[in-house]
Parts: structure tokens; sequence; C-alpha cells
């Protein structure tokens, strides 16, 4: 990604595809820079994960902290990518509880069991009452979220 707009070269991601590459890791909204993909960027780096038989494993940990005139599209919603995204999450940025540092990954089913296993073996649960208050804001109204976005620090 290039400053100061965070755009990328096609070119340059398509040789990295050819070189070999199989994923691809897509902070979106980004983390720092702010950037948000636009649909035209996406459907660019989804061609190219259809064409050379690649995944993109997403942090969409900011999901809902966009402002307009920006929207966040979820890259597992292109079509054919439900399929070859990994989409990592977290509850921690929305919800403002940094220290649980309670997240998700959503994945097709052949993925996900494969996930599961790994995850098995790399991490230890979250404490019940964590994930029990994390039920309660996953239950948020729209307005929640709305709210979020609307939200300036002055």
């Amino acid at each position: 990604m290039v400053p100061p707009d965070f755009s990328f070269d096609a070119d340059v991601l398509e040789e990295a595809f050819r070189q070999g590459a199989k994923a691809l890791i897509l902070c979106n909204p980004s983390n720092p820079c702010g950037k948000v993909f636009t649909r035209q960027e996406l459907t660019v780096i989804a061609n190219l994960v259809s064409r050379y038989d690649a995944y993109v494993i997403t942090d969409e940990v900011y999901e809902h902290i966009v402002y307009t005139p920006n929207e966040h599209i979820y890259f597992s919603s292109l079509p054919g990518m439900r399929e070859r995204t990994i989409t990592v999450g977290s509850l921690s940025k929305t919800y403002s509880i940094t220290g649980w540092r309670l997240g998700y990954a959503i994945a097709a089913s052949k993925i996900s069991e494969r996930i599961k296993k790994v995850h098995d073996f790399l991490t230890v649960g979250a404490a019940a009452p964590l994930m029990e208050a994390a039920v309660v804001g996953l239950n948020f109204p729209d307005a929640y979220y709305r709210d979020l976005q609307a939200y300036r620090v002055e």
C-alpha cells in the first residue's frame, strides 16, 4: 500500500501471486492508516485470488467504525469469495472492551474445521463470564452501530 491514499498497484499484487503466494492478509478498515477499501479495489483483489487459486484472511476488527463517505464491504460478500475468505473479527473494539481480547473467525466449513484444530492447540479459552457478556453485545440493535459511527471526539 502506497501513502498518502494507501492505494495499491494491481500489477505488483499480481506479481506476488505469480511468485506463488497462496494467501493475502487484508486489513479492512486498516489500522493505523484508516484505509477503507472500495468495492472496485476489493474486486481487483477478488479477481486475482480466483485466478491464482488463493485465499484471503481478512482482519475486519474495525468493521463498525467506518465514517462517511466510506463504506465497509465484507470481502466474503463478493462473488465467489465466501469459500476463499477467512474473516477475523473482534468484539474488543466495537464494544469498547479492548482488554478482554475476544475475537472470532468465520470461514467456510472446510476451512473452519482446520481453524478449530489449530485453535485447540494454540489458545486457551476466554473466561465464560466474558463470553456471556459478549453475547449481550452481539444482540445489540442496529441503532448501536449507527450511534457508534455518529460519535465524534471534538
